[in-house]
């Protein structure tokens, strides 16, 4: 009994080191894309918005690489567990190759739609050119911004979490320090933080392939590496069904807040006409799962959608 809680003790205790540094640096990643917009803040509305309109789109696009990190991450620790060697090095060049070709695509496609991304936002015409130049600019190190995601999970994998966490501490103070020169310093605004996230996902990328390339399980290989079709598919299977999680809760929260807050004043709205004016505008009591024919599961559901073709589609904020 005692080596068991022994077990669990020395389990947990694994669990909660190797944890700790991956959620740190998951609040880094999602501090790097905010601290442009607190440090333009004083530039203006303008700016300010300029930089946060495309912000949805940019944690989207980011979901690629971030979905096929889960993959790689599943693969390399199972190839680890195995002790095979051979397995975690193939895997990491066609990690290698999965960054550096769907980086090239996301980042072509970001530049062809991005003029188009802030007219589909909704953005005012006043803060258009700038909320394009700025996604341009973010999407230029695609490639690295790869990197980042799919190797840092690669290196986690082999149970190394502490270093992926610190190249993106390094890579947010960059960020903080690029961000006062080029915003304050030489007063490039929005441009400058562009820019100055740009460089900083540059060299979370490159500090993060050069980690890679170090790794005991991962480091074996120098020469440009070759499609393996078969470990290929079996990152597929997994990070399809990863990105289409990331999709559907962006849109999971439109959806439920949607479903909730009409569904609410619904109930209110008919309440207060049947007990106040005495007479019903609907009824929903011959639907099933509805609460006293004042709203009912199907309508609600009926409201989510409509609330994420109205916010999505119709009219965008």
């Amino acid at each position: 009994m005692s080596s068991t809680r022994n077990l669990y003790k020395i389990t947990l205790k694994s669990l909660i080191m190797l944890s700790i540094p991956t959620m740190l640096e998951e609040v880094m990643n999602t501090l790097l894309q905010y601290v442009d917009t607190a440090m333009v803040g004083h530039l203006g509305e303008q700016a300010t918005a300029a930089v946060s309109t495309t912000t949805t789109v940019t944690w989207l696009v980011s979901s690629i690489p971030a979905s096929f990190g889960v993959a790689y991450l599943s693969r390399i620790a199972h190839a680890v567990g195995e002790r095979n060697q051979e397995k975690t090095e193939k895997l990491a060049q066609q990690a290698f190759l999965w960054s550096v070709a769907s980086g090239a695509f996301v980042m072509v496609l970001s530049l062809l739609l991005a003029p188009r991304i802030p007219v589909w936002m909704g953005a005012d015409v006043s803060i258009r050119g700038n909320a394009s130049l700025y996604f341009s600019i973010v999407s230029l190190p695609m490639i690295f911004r790869s990197m980042n995601w799919i190797f840092g999970s690669a290196i986690r994998a082999t149970k190394d979490t502490r270093t992926p966490m610190l190249i993106n501490l390094s890579a947010n103070i960059m960020n903080v320090v690029l961000n006062a020169f080029m915003i304050y310093g030489i007063h490039l605004g929005v441009k400058g933080a562009a820019i100055a996230s740009a460089i900083s996902y540059t060299f979370s990328g490159i500090m993060m392939f050069r980690c890679l390339l170090r790794n005991q399980w991962l480091g074996g290989w120098r020469k440009i590496p070759k499609v393996d079709l078969t470990l290929q598919k079996e990152c597929f299977r997994i990070a399809i069904p990863a990105l289409g999680t990331s999709v559907a809760s962006c849109l999971g929260y439109v959806f439920f807040a949607g479903m909730v807050l009409a569904s609410l004043v619904e109930l209110l709205a008919g309440w207060s006409l049947f007990h106040l004016f005495h007479t019903r505008w609907w009824d929903y009591s011959e639907r099933p799962f509805n609460l006293r024919g004042y709203v009912c599961l199907e309508m609600s559901l009926l409201w989510g959608a409509g609330t994420i073709i109205m916010i999505d589609f119709i009219h965008p904020i």
